[in-house]
């Protein structure tokens, strides 16, 4: 019996498809549709469970490039494609890198996988993290003048699994309620961090309809930024709303004024494991003592999460 329908069996439903592959529990004449919709929610769920990095399995893997692909046309860290080969499992695939160069230096690239990492432990999607390891072979393959500085990128370089199937959401688009749910979180998510850069005018983010990702986590922890940090960063101020109201999904939590506690319950997945992991991952040459800083700072919400959850909760009434 698949996982499903034990549930359903559990559930007191029955098997709903034990009449010649039609719904079985019959109500008042017609199939329970609302069994059907959870039948639907259960499949898309187990397709996409985000992993965490606190899993007994999980490994950030490590990509060797072989293959310049292409450049992207949009993105202030001129993200590229390759397609690499995958040190443990030696998988090829496609894979977005985005090159030690410019803003994306060793702190950036840090803030990238500490961003993706906190967002796989509260349950939201991102691609892949990976590192993409940089040689001396596949950079005597490039012959593009205008990203010759990809010669002074060998090592480790942070990456991300190229996901197909995804679109952007467009400002006016009416979202549904798989969509809904994830901009709670995501908005959740992103004051958490104080990342500024999730805002109408760019979005990094995108969705299929029944799941959204998000990315670009290169400028989260603009706290880090300021000269005098809010000392209670579980307490909004109002600094923060000038770049809050600017967030892609500031409008739609107002329409639709959401409780935002499963989020905030979710902060107890960030525990001492997960800060000892993150820190055994994230490649020594990225770290400093930021790092410190970021934990400092989320730990602190943590243990004021109810009032959190209260600034969180007045925001969009």
């Amino acid at each position: 019996m698949t996982r499903e329908l034990l549930f359903c069996e559990q559930l007191g439903y029955g098997n709903p498809f034990d009449r010649g592959g039609e719904c079985g529990n019959v109500r008042n004449g017609g199939c329970d549709r609302k069994l059907l919709r959870f039948l639907n929610f259960f499949i898309i769920f187990e397709k996409n469970v985000p992993v965490k990095i606190t899993d007994d399995d999980y490994k950030l893997r490590t990509i060797f490039a072989l293959e310049h692909i292409e450049k992207f046309t949009s993105g202030a860290t001129v993200p590229m494609l390759l397609r690499g080969i995958c040190k443990e499992t030696h998988e090829k695939g496609d894979y977005v890198v985005k090159y030690l160069h410019g803003r994306m230096d060793n702190e950036a690239s840090c803030r990238e996988l500490l961003g993706s990492f906190l967002a796989m432990q509260l349950g939201l999607n991102v691609p892949e993290p990976v590192l993409i390891e940089i040689q001396q072979d596949f950079i005597d393959t490039i012959d593009l003048p205008e990203i010759e500085y990809i010669k002074n990128c060998l090592g480790y370089n942070f990456g991300c699994e190229f996901v197909k199937g995804y679109v952007e959401i467009l400002n006016d688009q009416t979202l549904n309620e798989y969509q809904v749910d994830d901009a709670i979180n995501i908005f959740g998510f992103d004051i958490l961090i104080s990342n500024t850069d999730r805002r109408v005018d760019k979005h990094n983010l995108m969705s299929n309809g029944q799941s959204t990702i998000i990315f670009d986590h290169e400028l989260a922890f603009g706290f880090l930024l300021f000269i005098f940090p809010n000392p209670e960063p579980w307490n909004i101020i109002g600094a923060d709303l000038e770049w809050i109201k600017k967030h892609v999904f500031y409008k739609t939590m107002i329409e639709r004024k959401p409780n935002f506690e499963v989020f905030v319950n979710k902060l107890d997945f960030i525990n001492d494991v997960f800060w000892t992991k993150a820190e055994l991952l994230i490649p020594k040459e990225w770290k400093t003592d930021k790092f410190q800083r970021v934990k400092n700072h989320i730990e602190s919400i943590k243990e004021n999460k109810d009032v959190f959850l209260h600034q969180l909760n007045n925001l969009v009434i």
